[in-house]
């Protein structure tokens, strides 16, 4: 509905390989027809090639009435992916020719193709299954010494299904040879691959029994505490009520009490000002009296007993105006001190409101401390804020990726070594199998970085990125079923 072209591709794409891997290869080949014709408007060359791929594998899958459509998706997309400086692309593109070529007992054509893979291939563990491609090629066109020299070379692989398929290739070319002692030896080695394989199968399915007794106990187990856990939902739910009333109740007492204490001091200034008015008046008034007074005093400068009396008076009057001004003074004090105890019990209250909301600003605090990690990496790794850099560019440059300089890993990986307590050491120690690069995709899992985002990092599409995050599990023998990025966070 948002008619976001880059937006709908993911869609496509990601709910495609869903149902590739589920086997629906004809809903998963619908939705990447769909994500197809939207790639043309885009003119994302990269992800176009790997989806032509994609098709040309359903179509493999298929069998021999769909390998004419696998060949020519495929010729349309080897063009793109030679354009593109991106070895991954051209990777995906030239493994499924020579599967394509296999399938079809044209083992020239393989030959050909498996030879340019070798040159690109930077994985070791993935250069024993085209070395047992190369020489099932070498073998169905007569070329028999080749055959065998590659086939011993995939007798070195960790994969059991590796070794049977090159046991099976050396036991018919000596068989061809007459030499019939070193078949049988190899038909024997074969047989024991294959056991070891249905070994792990049968403890795959033991496991998958295991799991399933498991759930069935737990569902059991489920059912018999329903009543409890209900019983404990209706008590949660009462307490919770309870606590909602009397905190209800407490804030309106606490509104009531505030606006009182308002109420009050508004009370209490409007009475110091009342009262300091009439204080006022009376100052003058009195003022006014002693100005007459004195007045009358020098018109009876002579007669001495009348002026004794007026003198008398005036004393008077000044002792009054001194108690007058005493009581202002005294007035005004208690009034300050009411109103500063007034003042002190508002701020109270107000702290237990700003309490309250403190109480919320710490929570959010602990809610955003799951970002310290990248916040430290963005302020103060150099390597880092690279390595963004060069994500973004291919991000907007699809069809020219970069790649990060050796140097910018090396500084990264260590960095975050030091912030993790030794991250890389104990994942390299425990998984000694792993690439270099596979470490550098488990560190920007480690930092909180989407496969999205690491797709852009390494120049790749989101497919090959979960194919080799698939991969790094494999290569850590994990067979339980775990997310990798818990599996990494537990590391």
């Amino acid at each position: 509905q948002a008619k976001d072209h880059k937006l709908l591709c993911m869609l496509y794409g990601n709910l495609g390989y869903v149902y590739y891997q589920q086997d629906l290869l004809d809903k998963a080949d619908s939705l990447y027809v769909c994500e197809e014709e939207l790639l043309k408007q885009e003119a994302d060359s990269a992800h176009l090639a790997t989806l032509l791929v994609q098709r040309a594998d359903i179509c493999i899958m298929k069998g021999a009435a769909f390998h004419g459509k696998a060949e020519e998706l495929l010729n349309r997309a080897l063009p793109i992916a030679e354009r593109l400086n991106n070895p991954y692309v051209k990777i995906e593109v030239i493994s499924s020719l020579r599967i394509l070529y296999n399938e079809m007992e044209k083992p020239e054509k393989a030959i050909s193709y498996i030879r340019r893979e070798l040159m690109l291939q930077k994985d070791t563990t993935q250069l024993y299954g085209i070395y047992l491609s190369l020489s099932d090629a070498y073998y169905k066109s007569n070329q028999n010494d080749s055959a065998v020299y590659y086939a011993h070379k995939c007798l070195f692989s960790p994969s059991f299904y590796t070794k049977a398929g090159a046991c099976i290739i050396l036991e018919n070319v000596a068989r061809k040879k007459g030499n019939f002692a070193e078949a049988l030896h190899f038909k024997d080695n074969y047989e024991v691959y294959m056991d070891s394989t249905k070994h792990i199968e049968r403890t795959k399915e033991i496991l998958a029994v295991e799991k399933e007794t498991l759930l069935q106990q737990s569902e059991q187990k489920h059912r018999s505490n329903l009543s409890l856990y209900l019983h404990y939902i209706y008590a949660g739910g009462s307490f919770i009520i309870i606590l909602i009333i009397l905190f209800a109740y407490k804030r309106i007492k606490y509104h009531r009490k505030a606006q009182q204490l308002k109420q009050e001091q508004e009370s209490l200034l409007q009475a110091i000002s009342t009262q300091s008015i009439q204080m006022k008046k009376d100052m003058e008034d009195k003022d006014a009296e002693i100005t007459a007074l004195r007045q009358k005093c020098s018109k009876y400068n002579e007669d001495k007993q009348h002026l004794d009396q007026l003198n008398s008076c005036l004393n008077e009057l000044l002792k009054e105006k001194d108690k007058i001004y005493t009581d202002i003074k005294k007035a005004i004090a208690e009034k300050e001190k009411a109103i500063e105890q007034l003042m002190q019990q508002i701020q109270l209250s107000d702290e237990t409101r700003h309490n309250i909301h403190l109480g919320e600003q710490l929570t959010n605090i602990k809610k955003e401390k799951s970002y310290l990690f990248d916040s430290l990496l963005t302020s103060q790794s150099v390597a880092y804020k690279t390595l963004l850099t060069i994500k973004q560019h291919n991000y907007e440059n699809p069809d020219a990726n970069a790649k990060v300089p050796n140097e910018i890993w090396e500084t990264l990986i260590s960095e975050i070594d030091q912030l993790t307590h030794g991250f890389i050491k104990r994942l390299t120690g425990k998984h000694e199998r792993l690439l270099k690069e596979d470490v550098y995709f488990c560190c920007l899992v480690k930092i909180g970085m989407k496969y999205a985002d690491i797709a852009n990092v390494f120049g790749c599409t989101s497919n090959a990125a979960y194919k080799r995050r698939d991969a790094i599990m494999k290569r850590m023998d994990i067979e339980t079923p775990i997310k990798f990025d818990i599996l990494i966070e537990d590391i």
